[in-house]
Formats: structure tokens, C-alpha cells, sequence
């Protein structure tokens, strides 16, 4: 299990490297773009997925929890802040699902699916 776990472990950790790497190559100014009209921007779009880590690892890994940001949705234009957060969130995440793993603990699929996707994929 410890193999697999490490290459769990570092595709999460290569994601990430991704991710922010992708927030520093955008242009100046591209932070405040929005696809269209009453979108979010893409610096908020950084700032979701640092707060939907956080809220996933508060749901399903308490123990785990780090403070929440004040809003799921908020306008940041610091890449080096957003970085922070993207690696903050990212350590979040990696240290839950380690611990779960080391600690073994399995969900099916049928225990986390009414509690992730099927809430994703609910239309308002």
C-alpha cells in the first residue's frame, strides 16, 4: 500500500505544481478576466478551489481541518497569495488523505457518492 500511496502522494503533490504554475504564467492583468459577464473572475476561480479543498478535508477528515477562508468566492489578486493558499489547501488535502489511508480507512462508493458527486451534479 505504501507504493501506492506515495504515487498518490506525489501526483496530488504534481497537480498542484500545475495549478499554481498555471497562476504564474497568466499575463498581467488576466487575474480580473471573467468568461463572461457576472462570472467569476479567474483570481476567484483560484480562491474557489483553495476553499472547496478546505471544505472537503472539514466533510470528510475533521481531524484534518484548517481554518476556512471568511468567503468561498473571494477577488485576490496576489498570485504570491493565491500560491500560498493553493499550497496551503494542497497540504490540507495530502495530510488527510494520508492519514486516512495509514489509518485505513475506506469509503465506498456508496457511503461518498450521495455526499460528493451526486451533490455536484445536482442542478439548482
Amino acid at each position: 500500500m505504501t507504493c501506492v500511496l506515495d504515487a498518490l502522494l506525489d501526483s496530488w503533490a504534481r497537480n498542484n505544481a500545475i495549478l499554481v504554475n498555471l497562476l504564474r504564467a497568466l499575463p498581467d492583468g488576466a487575474l480580473e478576466a471573467k468568461a463572461m459577464e457576472g462570472s467569476p473572475s479567474i483570481a476567484q476561480l483560484f480562491a474557489h478551489i483553495h476553499y472547496v479543498r478546505l471544505i472537503f478535508v472539514v466533510e470528510y477528515a475533521p481531524e484534518f481541518a484548517r481554518p476556512l477562508p471568511e468567503q468561498e468566492w473571494a477577488v485576490d489578486h496576489d498570485r504570491d497569495r493565491l500560491a500560498r493558499m493553493l499550497a496551503e489547501s494542497a497540504a490540507a488535502v495530502r495530510e488527510a488523505v494520508k492519514g486516512r489511508v495509514e489509518a485505513g480507512h475506506d469509503m465506498t462508493n456508496e457511503v461518498a457518492g450521495p455526499l460528493t458527486w451526486r451533490v455536484w451534479m445536482r442542478k439548482r
